[in-house]
């Protein structure tokens, strides 16, 4: 100043400039790597498709992971916390799920929104192959029904199985589809709504509902409170009990796949001569390796011979 000589604007803004690159590379250097396990990017991955969401922060240079969660889901997100409380996941008292900011989450922001909108990553198709991928994306968004139907005084119950991923386009849902079906044996089937883009994932079959559960059970066994989305026998004899109370005159007869399968001469047979000699048809049924309700359906056949 004294000699009257005065920094240029072009000097001051590119000083500015180096001192937030400076700032910036000091704060990345000390930016911890997220480098979760297989397990806990399929759990990662798996909410995304289904409740969590990745958001930024006015002030944030990075994305976080969000999830909201209402009191009754506390047991399965506090779960989850669990499982990924060393990448710094933690449960806040308004029942949100939360990470903190990373540059690991804004790459799976630039993976997994387009335009805004969030989309099923093609390329990370290959990385969705671990079962609680799927238990996640189901425990998130799915359901387990039954549905019923009435005829001479029979009610018959039909499990099935959906996925409400009618946020995603119909072209993402066909490639979940092809790749759940392709890679786990599953056997969904894109299924139409009237909400959202229209299509959600489903399965139709008894058969395919408790091989769908199968896959998953070793890894939700330990959550609590789940039971009515991931044990069929359970929902099953709940909604016994339930339609035996209102309909006490009807034959109550769940869906079962191996009643449709075809019993050999040797079956019947056995099934005549054990039930002559006083066994219970829960005995029989263990004998011949089938359900109790696909024996005392084809006894209904054997009446003449029993």
């Amino acid at each position: 100043m004294k000699w009257k000589i005065h920094k240029s604007s072009e000097f001051l803004d590119r000083k500015r400039l180096l001192t937030r690159v400076g700032q910036q590379k000091y704060f990345s250097n000390k930016i911890k790597p997220i480098l979760p396990t297989k397990e806990q990017l399929s759990i990662i991955l798996g909410s995304l498709l289904g409740d969590a969401s990745l958001s930024c922060a006015p002030r944030s240079k990075n994305y976080s992971y969000k999830e909201h969660f209402s009191s009754h889901q506390f047991e399965y997100r506090k779960w989850k916390m669990e499982k990924l409380a060393d990448l710094g996941f933690h449960i806040t008292k308004s029942h949100h799920l939360y990470s903190y900011s990373h540059p690991f989450f804004t790459e799976l922001h630039h993976l997994f929104y387009h335009d805004g909108k969030k989309v099923v990553p093609k390329i990370l198709l290959p990385f969705m192959d671990h079962p609680l991928l799927l238990a996640t994306l189901y425990l998130d968004d799915g359901s387990l029904r039954l549905s019923i139907t009435k005829k001479n005084k029979k009610i018959f119950l039909h499990p099935n199985l959906a996925i409400y991923s009618q946020s995603f386009s119909e072209g993402d849902n066909t490639a979940l589809m092809t790749h759940f079906n392709q890679y786990f044996g599953t056997s969904f089937v894109l299924n139409k709504r009237k909400d959202g883009t229209g299509f959600i994932l489903k399965l139709n079959k008894e058969r395919d509902v408790r091989y769908f559960l199968n896959i998953i059970r070793p890894f939700v066994k330990d959550i609590p409170n789940v039971a009515y989305k991931t044990d069929l026998d359970h929902r099953l004899n709940l909604e016994i009990s339930r339609l035996k109370n209102l309909y006490p005159d009807h034959v109550i007869l769940p869906s079962s796949s191996s009643r449709n399968k075809p019993y050999t001469d040797d079956e019947i047979e056995k099934l005549i001569s054990l039930r002559k000699l006083g066994k219970s048809w829960n005995e029989i049924a263990n004998s011949l390796n089938r359900t109790y309700w696909s024996v005392m359906y084809k006894a209904k056949e054997l009446k003449t011979r029993l």
